[in-house]
């Protein structure tokens, strides 16, 4: 009985731990595309679910967070000022086991009046 527990704490906690290095690699990856130019609020994971393409292990990241520029940031497809607050819902990092980027695709954002 008491191995049983044992080995359930310890399955529950490499869950937790993977789920915890999950979310620090999406906040790392959101702001480097960003341009370090924002601070990402409430992340939260929705799903995780691996998948296999051309041989290759991957897993989808769902996840929803808010945004909050720290300074201006402008590109010919958007424009975010200073202090502009956003709520971003139903994004999606494919990531490989070696936890790279390599596909993202973002889903409904709104800027959240103050």
């Amino acid at each position: 009985m008491k191995r049983i527990v044992v080995i359930s704490i310890i399955a529950l906690l490499l869950v937790s731990c993977s789920k915890r290095t999950t979310i620090e690699q999406v906040d790392y990856d959101l702001k480097g595309m960003l341009e370090n130019k924002v601070e990402v609020q409430n992340l939260e994971i929705k799903k995780i679910s691996p998948f296999s393409e051309n041989g290759q292990e991957l897993d989808s990241v769902y996840f929803d967070c808010d945004l909050l520029f720290t300074e201006d940031l402008f590109s010919e497809d958007f424009k975010f000022n200073k202090g502009m607050n956003v709520s971003a819902q139903n994004n999606l990092f494919i990531y490989d086991k070696r936890n790279r980027l390599i596909a993202l695709k973002f889903g409904k954002t709104n800027q959240i009046d103050k």
